[in-house]
């Protein structure tokens, strides 16, 4: 078969570059920037440790360092001067095809710190946004790279901690502390963007996989609850990336090649000896083999997509960048044209689905003074998002079964000033301004006519409004505050929120914080909810939900985290959030809280209640003699009350959830010369199920499609999900190139979840659709 062919390829690719390795060596530089001001700072003392081997250097007066000679393999850095925090950046892996570049931001102390004391014990893997108190992961890009199953898309990252549960193997959707996917904001550089996913669904935030590889990204964050107040329009969580800068001082490249497809990122100086640089990414996918190899051939996914951020340094001017995201996925699942196979309707349906979206944006960052800078980011994306599914007759002619398409388009402006008063108060003031527009259309086959029916059809424009300011004290030596301000306009129907973040921590040691943090958040539905519209008999139209208020959540969290020694950390998290002002249908059961896909076309109101609680652990062993691991877990209820006034269990109500992943590297011995690092790595995800309605067999088999019992929502339990990924790397190292030949497994134990269940007006019965089995995909990456 071409595909096994294709396997013994890489595998053969693989062996072809691990050849002559000695002991290597290459570069760790970077810069140190002060986080208030951005601007550098000299003297800092930067250490480089392995485990038998420690460097250290100063930065120099423009905040720069440089090691010219380090050993190649992991390594860990400590930052440190007086009157500052000390930062730690943990796991590096020192390569010979790359050179390891840092951009550091440190944060003055209201206490003076000695360089020479450094606590092994300090709090590790804090936050990196000093405005978050509470509920904040840093995603670190070597995790997504090593993490098994994450598949190298740091989107997936986020299911390793509590409370985050990833409702198939499949797709990046993602339910946080019970809350649905649709709350959720993404922003990249700073500025809110659309659904960077590839195979998007229409009115969702998920997809399958990220439209910009990990190789671009820098250290970034996610905010699962109570965020500070620079973000807005968000309920649910918010992931907030940043890209990395290309080396301004050597090209480098980087290739990927597996089952998946091809990856290539290439990155450097415009011009040798200049400041300015560059960094491209280029992915194509080659999923139609996959599917063809595993049996799945009336199945072809394909999707490509490139990403790329320009830097540009002025003497006077500040700094500007460039960036920009673009994808293009197709997934089309055959119908079958053999009517000898013809099994009911299912196999009949030719459904074709996918998104095409961008973004483009411009970033400046201007120091004005030595107390602060100006940050400003103006971006413009759209996507073209569809779901259609035609129906092949008797005679192999199709007819139009189901048709879906939605235009998303938004204009964004945002500015902020980060001004720093004194060591114990800083603060960031800014607003953010979006035009929205939207084309959204919708249609079903209905059996009492034999013909498609419009089921929505809306079109309009409208503009947001933020502004924020929030300000971080450091009231004494161990007690932080942090207070802010977050206001949200939606000028369509002039309605607004007021709301008021905040937090307290009290560092209890060097080893040990409790945190107290609280935050009101409001969030716009969709477009299309405001503009959906109803015809009177005269043929009038009125708009249904144009008067629709803003969507509320109250949020506190109560954190406690503790450092039994360098290596172990422990967190704890006990949280209730209480939603206000849902929409939801007036007299049925219906409500926002549990959407995940499509929008409503009927008329809401703001009645609606909903309450979610639970609580939190994590253990982690942070990478020590190559060895890591995380054990977390949650248990949690979420409810909801429409406008009937019963409070129910939300579709999202899984009520547990604990992950259990781990690894270890591994120096083999010497050979041909060559130096070698085998890593094996491991992730279990087990959660309890989601809650589905039943399909109401008697209405769907009058209407010829699916529906609903939606009088008794949400009582059809699923069973447990469970997951476990697994994933073998060997690296081989030699001048100038590193490579890495890997195997990954994806749902090893083949648990297949019940997406949906659909009716089949052919067999008169309701049929099961499953996510995805076993994926195996094996590759081989190289930089030089």
């Amino acid at each position: 078969m071409n595909w096994k062919k294709g396997y013994i390829l890489l595998v053969l690719m693989a062996g072809a570059f691990m050849l002559h390795a000695q002991d290597y060596t290459q570069i760790v530089k970077g810069v140190v920037l002060n986080e208030a001001t951005k601007l550098p700072i000299s003297n800092v003392t930067v250490q480089l440790s392995f485990e038998s081997q420690t460097f250290q250097i100063n930065s120099n007066n423009e905040g720069s360092f440089k090691f010219d000679s380090i050993p190649v393999g992991r390594a860990n850095m400590h930052f440190s001067k007086a009157n500052y925090e000390p930062y730690l950046l943990e796991d590096i892996f020192v390569s010979t095809g790359r050179e390891v570049v840092l951009n550091i931001t440190l944060s003055e102390s209201p206490r003076a710190l000695n360089t020479v004391e450094v606590d092994a014990t300090v709090l590790r893997n804090e936050p990196i946004n000093r405005m978050a108190i509470a509920s904040t992961y840093v995603l670190k890009i070597e995790e997504a790279h090593k993490m098994a199953g994450s598949l190298d898309d740091p989107m997936r990252l986020v299911t390793s901690y509590p409370g985050i549960v990833q409702l198939n193997s499949g797709f990046n959707s993602f339910t946080v502390r019970g809350n649905a996917p649709v709350g959720m904001l993404y922003r990249l550089e700073g500025i809110p963007i659309h659904n960077p996913n590839h195979f998007a669904s229409i009115g969702s935030t998920g997809g399958f996989v990220t439209q910009f590889s990990s190789q671009l990204l820098t250290t970034s964050e996610f905010f699962a609850s109570a965020y500070p107040a620079e973000f807005g329009n968000a309920t649910t969580a918010v992931f907030d990336f940043k890209f990395r800068n290309g080396n301004k001082d050597k090209r480098e490249h980087a290739a990927k090649i597996n089952v998946l497809g091809v990856d290539f990122a290439t990155e450097g100086p415009f011009k040798k000896g200049g400041k300015a640089t560059y960094l491209f990414n280029y992915r194509y996918s080659s999923l139609g083999l996959l599917a063809n190899a595993f049996g799945f051939s009336s199945i072809v996914p394909a999707y490509q997509d490139f990403s790329f951020n320009l830097n540009f340094p002025t003497k006077r001017l500040g700094v500007f960048k460039v960036f920009g995201i673009g994808g293009l996925s197709n997934l089309t699942i055959a119908a079958q044209e053999d009517s000898v196979e013809w099994e009911g309707n299912t196999n009949r349906v030719r459904r074709n689905l996918g998104s095409n979206s961008g973004a483009i944006g411009i970033v400046h960052y201007k120091p004005i003074s030595t107390k602060g800078y100006w940050h400003s980011v103006i971006a413009a994306s759209a996507g073209k998002y569809f779901d259609d599914a035609h129906f092949i007759e008797d005679d192999l002619s199709y007819t139009p079964r189901e048709l879906n398409n939605y235009i998303d388009q938004r204009l964004t402006f945002t500015s902020d000033y980060n001004h720093r008063f004194s060591k114990r108060h800083v603060n960031k003031t800014g607003v953010i301004l979006t035009h929205l527009n939207h084309t959204y259309f919708a249609a079903h086959y209905n059996k009492l006519f034999d013909a498609i029916d419009t089921t929505a059809q809306t079109s309009g424009a409208a503009i947001t409004g933020q502004a924020f300011t929030q300000s971080k004290f450091n009231i004494t030596d161990r007690l932080q505050l942090n207070v802010g301000l977050h206001f949200l306009y939606f000028d369509l129907n002039k309605q607004y929120s007021v709301e008021p973040r905040g937090g307290i921590s009290y560092q209890l040691s060097r080893k040990s914080i409790l945190s107290l943090a609280y935050g009101l958040h409001g969030r716009v539905e969709d477009l299309s909810y405001y503009f959906a519209e109803e015809k009177s008999i005269d043929g009038a139209s009125k708009l249904l939900n144009e008067n629709l208020k803003l969507l509320k959540s109250h949020q506190t969290v109560l954190r406690y985290a503790h450092m039994f020694n360098s290596n172990l950390k422990f967190t704890a998290e006990a949280y209730l959030q209480y939603l206000v002002d849902v929409p939801v249908d007036p007299n049925g059961t219906f409500s926002v809280q549990n959407l995940m896909v499509r929008f409503p076309n009927v008329s809401l109101e703001n009645s609606g209640e909903g309450r979610n609680y639970g609580l939190e652990l994590s253990l982690q062993r942070f990478t020590k003699n190559g060895v890591y691991f995380m054990i977390t877990g949650a248990l949690f209820n979420s409810e909801y009350k429409a406008g009937d006034g019963v409070w129910r269990n939300t579709e999202f109500d899984q009520e547990f959830s604990y992950n259990i992943l781990g690894g270890k590297e591994f120096e083999l011995k010497p050979k041909n010369n060559k130096k070698r690092l085998l890593g094996l790595n491991f992730n279990l995800r087990h959660s309890g199920g989601t809650w589905q309605n039943v399909v109401n067999e008697e209405a769907s088999a009058i209407y010829g499609w699916t529906q609903y019992d939606l009088n008794n929502p949400y009582t059809d339990r699923q069973p447990s999900l469970v997951n476990f990924d697994f994933t073998l790397s060997l690296k081989g190292i030699r001048k100038n190139i590193t490579g890495e030949f890997s195997i990954q497994i994806k749902n090893l134990f083949n648990s297949r979840t019940v997406l949906k269940r659909e009716w089949d007006e052919k067999l008169g019965a309701v049929k099961e659709i499953k996510d995805y089995g076993t994926i195996p995909i094996i590759g081989y990456k190289i930089w030089f």
